[in-house]
């Protein structure tokens, strides 16, 4: 079969890479896959992961002489999302063009407004698609714009021969908002390696390759290490607005953390890796969040026990493997407790034993086979 992966905008975040797995087993499977990104730039970071697939970016910018209002439109659904982020109508009306004479047979796109130019080209063409989402669906019924969105989304997700939601709480969210069926499609969490415990640091790690901002609350994870004097932390990631990365490497300075806080920005997948590799937990807090959190998931890749809050729409895996800790309540004393506990090779061992289970019912081929399974 000749397959689309859609992606609209190339970046370091959770989606993407998903995305470029994807392409690599599909391919594997023995599918002719091309990975299209309406826009974007070669990134550094992601130069080994792409090169194992065929991929095109259609626009490094994007621009339009209507950017300005697309961006515009972009912030207001999403106020707290930067320029980066807008969504850009006239490549999602180019991208049916492009793929016009290439005799696809199935597009697969990465969240509702990649799915908005599937559904164009399923109109003109055709062509099957499929969407994939992400985060849990919001209302928008405030506004003339929000309330014409919705009529768009309801059309393009029930068009898609499939609706995929990567989590049990994103997929509620697609049934309760669009009364559309989404089937829970985790990503493959196949283990890279296992590094046993008395090879690792006294470390834990917190990584948002995509964004740190204020609405992650950086600053807890300084409360948690505070706690930990054992313990170091390594913040791995990019702020989206450099002031805020420089307050807070300031706020890390205040609290005399330089030498037990080490930030990392603008890395390699392989160095990540080997930051996973050497540390002996991994710690993510959501917010309203239903997706997966892609630490999350990177942690099991890497056979690391987590500690996460209940926002996060991973929460239910953590707890039905008991593979680390879930929090109600994020509380510094608590997350001690549990590292103290767990920080001797016997139980850290039970940890990963369970963390290995659970790869083993959640592979990168499981979640290529439901892919290319049309529910229409």
């Amino acid at each position: 079969m000749k397959i689309v992966i859609l992606v609209r905008i190339l970046w370091t975040a959770g989606a993407q890479k998903i995305a470029i797995k994807e392409a690599k087993e599909l391919q594997s499977m023995g599918h002719d896959v091309e990975l299209i990104f309406l826009r974007g730039k070669k990134l550094p970071e992601y130069d080994d992961l792409l090169n194992e697939v065929k991929y095109t970016i259609i626009s490094e910018t994007g621009n339009s002489v209507l950017s300005p209002l697309y961006e515009y439109i972009t912030h207001k659904f999403a106020p707290d999302l930067g320029k980066e982020a807008r969504v850009d109508y006239n490549l999602i009306r180019k991208f049916p063009k492009y793929i016009k004479n290439k005799n696809i047979d199935y597009v697969i796109c990465h969240d509702q407004f990649a799915g908005l130019a599937g559904y164009y080209s399923f109109k003109k063409f055709g062509i099957k698609y499929s969407v994939v989402v992400h985060e849990r669906l919001s209302h928008f019924n405030d506004s003339i714009l929000g309330k014409v969105w919705l009529k768009y989304e309801n059309r393009i997700l029930k068009n898609a021969t499939s609706v995929f939601a990567m989590t049990e709480r994103v997929a509620k969210s697609v049934e309760d908002i669009q009364h559309v069926k989404a089937t829970v499609n985790y990503p493959g969490m196949d283990i890279n390696k296992i590094t046993e415990f008395n090879r690792k640091e006294n470390a834990l790690i917190a990584v948002s390759m995509w964004v740190w901002d204020y609405g992650r609350k950086p600053e807890l994870y300084l409360d948690v290490i505070e706690k930990i004097p054992s313990f170091i932390l390594y913040f791995a990631g990019n702020f989206k607005i450099r002031e805020q990365g420089e307050e807070f490497k300031d706020e890390i300075r205040k609290r005399k953390l330089e030498n037990r806080v080490i930030m990392k920005q603008g890395i390699k997948e392989s160095e990540l890796i080997e930051l996973y590799q050497k540390s002996k937990f991994v710690i993510r807090f959501g917010f309203g969040e239903y997706g997966l959190g892609m630490a999350t998931i990177e942690a099991i890749q890497n056979c690391d026990p987590l500690i996460i809050n209940s926002d996060l729409g991973t929460a239910e895996l953590v707890n039905k493997y008991s593979c680390g800790i879930v929090l109600k309540e994020i509380n510094g004393n608590d997350i001690k407790k549990f590292i103290d506990e767990n920080n001797n090779e016997k139980s850290y061992n039970e940890l990963q034993d369970n963390i290995v289970k659970l790869s083993k019912d959640y592979s990168w081929r499981k979640h290529a086979e439901r892919l290319i399974i049309f529910n229409k």
